[in-house]
């Protein structure tokens, strides 16, 4: 006897319906692609990010900021344990979001803790303006 996993609606033309997800697994070398569920708040000190990314060890996240850009990237690999059966599959997280421009992107901090990604950005004491004076003549 084998150990199959039940669904209620387990039937023979499920594969019709979800033909898209068993190609996609198939084109994208059964990597699948997620964008982490985010909530950002503000204060008068910080904005702050936390990002969703289960399954993700810390030595895997790349955070970069570029020309104002911050982008975050994540791989949760899975571990080939000889599973009888499993549903898990690697993943790959990416998302991009503007630096405020009263945050100091030189100064931003990041903490992973079980499988929450969060990010401070400081906010700047003087929002510092390019005003040029225009002399009259």
């Amino acid at each position: 006897m084998k150990l199959v996993n039940w669904k209620s609606n387990n039937n023979v033309f499920d594969i019709f319906d979800n033909f898209d997800r068993y190609f996609n697994n198939i084109v994208q070398d059964n990597y699948r692609y997620a964008t982490p569920s985010v909530n950002i708040s503000d204060n008068d000190k910080k904005y702050s990010l936390s990002l969703d990314m289960p399954g993700v060890n810390k030595k895997d996240i790349e955070i970069t900021v570029d020309d104002g850009v911050m982008t975050i990237k994540a791989e949760r690999k899975i571990e080939d344990n000889q599973a009888l059966y499993s549903e898990s599959s690697p993943l790959n997280y990416a998302r991009s979001f503007y630096v405020p421009e009263d945050g100091d992107h030189t100064k931003i901090k990041a903490n992973s803790n079980d499988g929450v990604l969060l990010i401070e950005i400081p906010k700047l004491s003087k929002l510092k303006k390019n005003i040029k004076k225009i002399a009259i003549s």
